[in-house]
C-alpha cells in the first residue's frame, strides 16, 4: 500500500519524522557519555537488558523496516534527498 502512493509520498512523510527523532536523542547520547562509560564498566552484560529503551533505537529499526517493506529503488533516492537538506 504505501509503495503505490505518489511521489513516495509516505517515506516523505515518516522518513524527516524518524531522523529527527535520532538526531535529538543523540544530543543526551553524547552528552552523558563519561556517565555511560562509568556504568557500563561497573555492571555486567547481562544487566544491559534493563537500559531503557531510547527514540534512537526505536526510530533506527523504523527506518530499517520502513526501507525493507518499501524497497531500496524507491527508498534510498527519498533517504538521501532527504539526508542532504
Amino acid at each position: 500500500m504505501c509503495r503505490k502512493l505518489e511521489n513516495d509520498a509516505y517515506t516523505r512523510g515518516a522518513l524527516p519524522i524518524l531522523m529527527q527523532m535520532m538526531f535529538n536523542d543523540v544530543n543526551d547520547m553524547m552528552g552523558s557519555v563519561q556517565e555511560w562509560e562509568s556504568k557500563s564498566d561497573s555492571n555486567n552484560v547481562n544487566s544491559s537488558m534493563d537500559d531503557d529503551i531510547r527514540n534512537f533505537d526505536v526510530a533506527g529499526d523504523a527506518i530499517k523496516r520502513l526501507s525493507g517493506a518499501i524497497g531500496a529503488k524507491k527508498f534510498l533516492p527519498v533517504f538521501f534527498e532527504i539526508l542532504g537538506t
